[in-house]
């Protein structure tokens, strides 16, 4: 169970249902079943660009380059009062 399944499986109790599974059929569609009645999939919405070089998901560029930004900041060692 990832992340978001998790959080969804949290919600699901907070919401009142007495009996959630995980996972009912295996590896397939739903993600939850809520009190034998109410099928959940938990999917995360993502946000995609089209950089010319085809489309890719944000997170995908946005990670690595808040990576390189963190390895910079660190580079220029502690600040000299408040800046650098």
């Amino acid at each position: 169970m990832d992340a978001s399944e998790a959080t969804v499986e949290q919600l699901l109790k907070h919401m009142g249902f007495g009996t959630v599974i995980y996972e009912p059929d295996g590896n397939t569609p739903p993600d939850f079943l809520a009190d034998g009645r109410i099928a959940v999939e938990v999917r995360r919405l993502n946000q995609n660009h089209d950089s010319g070089d085809g489309v890719r998901g944000l997170e995908e560029t946005s990670i690595p380059l808040w990576k390189k930004v963190e390895k910079l900041a660190h580079s220029f060692g502690p600040p000299a009062g408040q800046s650098w």
